[in-house]
Formats: C-alpha cells, structure tokens, sequence
C-alpha cells in the first residue's frame, strides 16, 4: 500500500471545446478584447488543437494578445528647460561670509568661557556648499528644501500638468562641475529621468565667470532642437520653486491659449525679500498694475525698490522668441541674463506692435538666490509642513500630493525648533507682522 500523500490523483477531464464554426465573430471580438484587457501573456495560456483554455472560456487560435497602454501620453505641445548650470554667486558668498562669522562667534564665546575655539564650527548652511577652498560654489538645482531638492520640487510641480510627459517633453541643463552628481541622480529610482535629456555647459567653478543663463538656454535649444519644434519653451531657473499647493499648470493654460510670451512676476512688499541684492527687475503693466494677469508695457532692471511688479525667472517663450535666443548669445552687446532678455523680448514685441503678458504668481515662489531667501523658504516649509501634519491627524487623512517628506523635514524631527512644531500664525513664526 502506498502512503495516502504518495498517491497521484488522475487529471481532471478536459473541458470539450466547441467547434471554431460555433463561435461568432462577435463572441470572438468580445473574447480577444478580454484577453487583451487581461493582459495575459501568451506564455500563461495553454492550448490545444483547437482552442485556448483560460479561466473556463475558449479563444480561437486566431485571437491576438494587444499591449493596452493604461494612460496614453498627451500630445506634444510644450517643451520645458530647467537652468541648473549656474554656480549661484551670491548665495555661495552668503553661506561663506556666515561661515566665517560662525566661527568668529564660537572662537570669543569659547574664549569667554575659558575654552579654546573650535575651527570646526561652520555655519548653518555650509553643507550646502561644493568644491574645495577657494573654489566653492553652489548648484541651485541640489539645493534641498524639507530633504527634496530644488529639481525634485520642479518635478512634482510639473508632474501636475496634464500637457507634459516629463520624460519626452523635459531638458535640463547642467554644468561639468555636477556632471556625476546629475547623471547619478537622473538613475535614482524615485526620479528615473533619462540622461539623454541633459545637456552639460562644459564650466568649472575655475570658469564659472562664463556662464550665462542665456547661454546654457540657447544650447538647450540648439542640442535639443527645440526651435524645430514650433511648440512654447517652458523656461525655469532652477533656483526657483513654487509652493506646493500652487497651480502652476495655469500659466501653462494661459501661455497655450493666448500663443504669447507669458512671463511670471511677483509683487514686492516691504516686508518681502527682494530677489536680487542688486536690484529688482520691475514690470510695467498696461491697465490695471495689481490684475493677475496683464499686458506688459515695459521691464525696468535693477530697481532698488522694495514694492512693485517683479519679474521671476519663469516664463513661457513663444516659438518667435524661441528661434531668437542664440542671435542674444551671438550679439557682442546681447543679454546674459534672463532678465535683460525678457526686456529685449518686451522691448521688440510691443515696437513691433505685439504684447507680452505677465501672470501673478503672488506668493507662490520661493528662491536660494541669496542665504536670506533660502532660509525664507525653509522657514516657511517648516510651518506648512507642520500645519499639514496637524490636519492630517485631525482629518485621519492622508497627504498623497505633497512635494514634502513629513518623516524627514525639519519640524519633524526631535532636534528641530520648538517653535517650528507648533502650529502658530505664519507671521507670528516669521517675526513679521
């Protein structure tokens, strides 16, 4: 006798199966789109002579399996560049000045207490700098806020709208001087962007006096052609982000449905950070200056204002103003700014009788021009990150689209500000009124 877990139970009778003339061409259809909807490789079925047994039904010979794409990519009708070959001057110059003031303040606190002063002690934000001494700079794309960097934001922020496909439609370009850093980041497998779409300046912190926004604009043009495209060129320094609940896909609405040059501004108010220690590039509006969107009528740079109308490094380029960025590099006199660009843009447009608009994007910006708007920024993602957590709790819900890591931002962690983790009036938190 063998033993009951030996036995070989015998093989279930095979399902008859009906005759091919039986099946009508209906019956077939509606099968070979199940099979396709299933998507049931052809290594998983098992046929015999006549038919395909799967889940009880029959399938001809005949039908076919058809790869069904879940969500089909939208038409290709704007491209976009993020600028991240800068070195970002003045931030760098920021972070070194408060470095050597940290360690100014250790030493005669040390010395005050009796102890000698430690040449260790750096500044808040000097983990933000790359290069050796005397070579140091900043690449604004990887600078992080809330543990994401710069890039890592755009991205979320583009993902939103519904008329890009970030991996055929996005570029970026960058400098030599975070060629391994970029091309590692690009294989991460939360980011998992082709390194195809990014473009290096050839520059060194040795040469970064070389480097022109303009420049690495009018090489993201000509590597990608993106003039042959006929489509608008989204443009963003990557030294900018939104905030996160902003809807940036609207400038993209309005930039499509008019087919003009839209550039973004901001308004300045006394209590706000100015964009540029230097000055502020100020935007003119025909009609009504405080409408959130608005023909320009001219651009002012280098206004040592603290209110108005003040443009942002984002904008969408009309095709007619694409096709001109490499006559700007190639003009001896030509801008190296993107500021003194968009005022030769406005400039001609309107002689020429034609506008440009300006969209408000009131406070939904945030930069790391300078240390004093970074910390602005992540002063401010503290409190929002902090408010959604408390929601969160008290709604038992969930945050799915959050540009933010709760687990891992400052105001979740034991070490951060005690202010920072009570949820208080932004400008109680800021010391602004």
């Amino acid at each position: 006798h063998s033993h009951p877990r030996s036995r070989v139970q015998p093989p279930a009778p095979p399902l008859p199966s009906p005759p091919a003339s039986t099946m009508a061409a209906d019956q077939v259809g509606m099968y070979d789109g199940l099979l396709a909807a299933a998507g049931v490789p052809r290594m998983y079925l098992r046929t015999n002579a006549t038919s395909i047994d799967m889940v009880g039904g029959y399938i001809p010979e005949s039908a076919t399996v058809m790869h069904v794409e879940e969500v089909a990519p939208p038409k290709e009708t704007m491209k976009v560049v993020i600028l991240s070959g800068g070195f970002s001057a003045q931030l760098t110059h920021d972070i070194i000045v408060d470095t050597i003031a940290t360690k100014l303040n250790k030493k005669s606190t040390d010395a005050k207490a009796g102890a000698g002063g430690d040449r260790k002690s750096l500044g808040s934000h000097t983990h933000v700098l790359r290069g050796g001494h005397g070579t140091e700079f900043v690449n604004p794309g990887f600078v992080k806020i809330s543990d994401t960097t710069h890039l890592e934001h755009l991205f979320i922020m583009l993902r939103k709208s519904e008329r890009l496909c970030l991996e055929r439609d996005l570029f970026i370009v960058g400098s030599d001087a975070v060629r391994t850093v970029l091309d590692d980041w690009c294989g991460e497998s939360d980011v998992q962007f082709p390194v195809e779409h990014v473009v290096y300046n050839g520059l060194t912190p040795e040469t970064r006096e070389q480097q022109s926004d303009v420049s690495d604009l009018a090489l993201a043009i000509d590597h990608f052609g993106l003039a042959a495209c006929k489509c608008p060129v989204v443009v963003i320094s990557a030294d900018t982000i939104f905030h996160q609940d902003y809807n940036f896909a609207r400038i993209l609405e309005h930039a499509y449905v008019r087919g003009k040059d839209v550039f973004c501004t901001y308004e300045l108010t006394p209590g706000q950070v100015e964009c540029d220690p230097n000055g502020a590039p100020v935007c003119k509006m025909l009609g009504d200056p405080k409408a959130s969107m608005g023909k320009i009528k001219s651009v002012e740079l280098n206004q040592l204002v603290n209110s108005g109308r003040v443009l942002a490094p984002v904008m969408v380029m009309h095709r007619t103003s694409v096709e001109r960025v490499r006559g700007f590099v190639e003009d001896a006199g030509g801008a190296r700014d993107l500021f003194a660009m968009i005022k030769e843009i406005v400039e001609t447009k309107v002689d020429a009788g034609d506008v440009c608009y300006a969209v408000d994007v009131g406070f939904g910006r945030f930069d790391c021009i300078t240390l004093e708007n970074l910390r602005f920024s992540e002063e401010f993602t503290m409190f929002y990150v902090a408010q959604k957590l408390v929601l969160n709790k008290l709604a038992r819900t969930q945050d799915t689209d959050s540009s933010l890591d709760f687990k891992t931002s400052a105001s979740g962690r034991g070490d951060g500000s005690k202010d920072m983790n009570q949820v208080q009036g932004y400008g109680d938190m800021v010391g602004c009124s």
